[in-house]
């Protein structure tokens, strides 16, 4: 009960978003519960009409008046009760036992044609009725159920999306997945089937249970007699179901991850001749998932055995006690048709039980998600960027990927200069200028991008602060503060649109016009028109039917359309052959025209045209400069240059040549 109530508390706030149809399939779910009563009484009412020595005036205990009752012998609890229903009741028996003197035919007495027509239709009728108000609710809740899967589904992925980069860091693309197809599905199938029977069912049972009462109220106690034994078998079970079901949400999570990585890394497993290995880790999840689903069936199956045979019993005790007591025929069948009918919903029931106890694994999960909060957040006195005036400062600005523990080192008042392995930044300052452009260099995992991901408010400061035009970042809108600046990097991301949309993104509310202008800047316009279908061509998956060069280009294009007045290039041309570079690097360069351009570069060479350089060392500034400064100076930056190609002497002489005669030259250097 307690998985039930959790599951529809988490449901209601959406369910009630369709309050109409949702009331609907609950009352038509009422009315066919209570249609149930009427086979039984029909049933009863046929059979005793076909035995006129049995014949009774209508199928419920025989009534007699109270003060005649009285005079037999002392009145019990149970017959006051009954009375009292009697006074109610007997209008309706009345009318009914007047209907079927017209309608049904009765043994002894010849039989007319309405009597013919009554019998042959009458279970019919009631059979369609009972049917009819089973579809309707059925359907009425499973359309309900799937408008609340689509709003989940949708408020899931709304919510992921809204998470900092802290929390998919710690998190699976398979997990993800699961959230929104696996959890909500299992939402869906909850409430499209385990709703709808649970409101039809229980109303099912009372109403039969009441119909058995009056017909006998010992007989329906006898019959019933092993009822607890189906119930407890029923919660143990439940609990084992729902400790099987998050195994099994763990083995999909890992299918899932195993899938994702091996088509996202499809090259390298066919470099590698990894389709082996990739097969064997499917092979072992999805075995592990099957085992928890084989489990959850053996718990869920065992119930209709073990509810079966104890309801056989039941019918056994009612031919026993209903012979001794000497029934009629017509009760006995009613009561039989009754109790066949009310061990079908107890089933039901035990089966929706262990639905809920499946689902509940799943809702636990949508709960937590439901629980996170993003750690980047709009300040709650937010105010908008309208635009970038004077310059981009760094004050102080401190960071570590483990803020329990960088907390601790700074209230020990200074330690941020501890542990390089916990702290990526320890008290960087320098400025960018607007309209300038700053390289970043560093050797692999000084912390570049990281510097890059917090101008971005990727992840927050820690300590110190990053300023725009003399303001903390984390004092503008967030969407404004992004909206001020473009980004092309090193691993290009694209969508599996066309090119044209690819593009757009840079902002979605562009012209076809623009889109086209933007190719052009970004030297993407020819090859594009090249495709079979120009820019609508479809990219594949992270662009997978565009070279490395093209797929370069369109991500450039991308940052043209944004039109932002600070560009970032993280290693923009770094995964790219001297050819291609040399292409790449030209549209760069038109894209650098008139912006505040932050640059991370291991090619050392690409960071020539920058007005400063940045060097960071474990965390730490350990010089600045411009190009020849910095190689000039013999330090940690002409070491670095050293080991491309790249000196003193040889930009001198490039710089000679290039005097003489006209042509500027790139430096020669290694890639690293």
């Amino acid at each position: 009960m307690h998985d039930i109530l959790k599951v529809l508390k988490f449901g209601m706030p959406y369910l009630s978003r369709y309050w109409f149809r949702f009331s609907l399939g609950v009352f038509l779910g009422i009315l066919f519960g209570l249609s149930n009563a009427t086979i039984i009484s029909a049933t009863t009412l046929i059979f005793n009409r076909l035995n006129a020595s049995e014949q009774v005036h209508y199928p419920i205990a025989p009534r007699m008046s109270k003060l005649g009752a009285r005079a037999l012998k002392p009145p019990t609890t149970t017959d006051e009760l009954t009375w009292s229903v009697q006074q109610y009741t007997d209008p309706a028996m009345d009318a009914i036992n007047a209907w079927s003197e017209v309608w049904l035919p009765i043994a002894g007495r010849p039989i007319t044609w309405l009597q013919i027509i009554g019998g042959i239709m009458l279970l019919p009728a009631i059979t369609l009725l009972r049917g009819g108000l089973g579809y309707a609710s059925s359907y009425f809740m499973a359309w309900t159920s799937r408008m609340v899967m689509i709003d989940l589904k949708n408020d899931v992925f709304h919510k992921l999306n809204s998470l900092s980069f802290d929390y998919h860091d710690k998190s699976t693309t398979g997990d993800h997945i699961l959230r929104v197809n696996g959890d909500t599905g299992a939402l869906y199938g909850c409430l499209s089937l385990g709703l709808s029977d649970l409101i039809k069912e229980p109303i099912t049972l009372l109403t039969v249970f009441c119909t058995l009462w009056y017909i006998d109220w010992k007989l329906t106690i006898i019959s019933t007699i092993f009822l607890p034994a189906c119930v407890l078998p029923t919660i143990l079970m439940g609990r084992k179901v729902r400790r099987i079901a998050k195994e099994g949400i763990r083995g999909g999570v890992m299918q899932a991850d195993v899938l994702v990585q091996n088509f996202a890394n499809f090259r390298i497993v066919k470099a590698f001749g990894l389709e082996a290995r990739q097969e064997k880790l499917l092979d072992e999840t999805v075995r592990f998932e099957s085992r928890q689903g084989l489990r959850a069936i053996r718990q869920k199956e065992m119930l209709n055995p073990i509810i079966e045979t104890f309801s056989s019993m039941g019918v056994g005790i009612v031919l026993v006690y209903v012979i001794w007591s000497g029934q009629t025929t017509g009760n006995l069948i009613g009561f039989l048709t009754g109790l066949g009918i009310f061990y079908g919903p107890l089933k039901k029931l035990a089966a929706i039980h262990m639905v809920f106890q499946q689902c509940s694994a799943g809702i636990d999960r949508l709960m937590e998600i439901s629980r996170l909060k993003p750690t980047v957040v709009d300040a709650p006195d937010a105010k908008p960027l309208r635009e970038f005036r004077d310059k981009i400062e760094f004050r102080d600005v401190s960071f570590g990927y483990s803020p329990e523990t960088a907390a601790q080192m700074l209230e020990a008042g200074g330690a941020l200069h501890g542990d390089p392995t916990i702290m990526v930044h320890k008290n960087l300052n320098f400025t960018i200028p607007k309209g300038s452009k700053v390289g970043i260099a560093g050797e692999t995992g000084a912390g570049k991008t990281t510097l890059l991901n917090q101008l971005f408010r990727f992840y927050d400061v820690i300590g110190g602060s990053i300023e725009l035009d003399g303001v903390d970042i984390r004092k503008y809108k967030l969407a404004d503060l992004r909206s001020k600046m473009a980004i092309v990097t090193q691993d290009i991301q694209l969508f599996d649109t066309s090119i044209a949309s690819n593009i757009a993104a840079g902002r979605p509310d562009c012209t076809h016009e623009e889109i086209v202008e933007a190719a052009k800047k970004a030297s993407a316009h020819e090859f594009i028109m090249a495709q079979p279908n120009g820019y609508d061509t479809m990219i594949g998956e992270r662009g997978s039917r565009l070279s490395g060069g093209q797929k370069q280009r369109v991500s450039i294009a991308r940052a043209f359309i944004r039109d932002a007045p600070i560009l970032v290039l993280d290693e923009a041309t770094a995964s790219l052959d001297s050819a291609t570079e040399a292409e790449v690097q030209a549209a760069i360069d038109k894209l650098s025209e008139n912006r505040t351009v932050v640059m991370v570069a291991h090619r050392l060479s690409t960071l020539r045209r920058c007005d400063k350089i940045i060097v960071i060392e474990r965390g730490v500034i350990v010089e600045e400069g411009s190009f020849d400064e910095l190689l000039s100076k013999g330090g940690f930056f002409a070491a670095s240059a050293a080991k491309q190609g790249i000196t003193a002497a040889s930009v001198a002489m490039e710089k000679a040549e290039s005097n003489g005669n006209g042509t500027v030259l790139e430096p020669q250097g290694a890639t690293a």
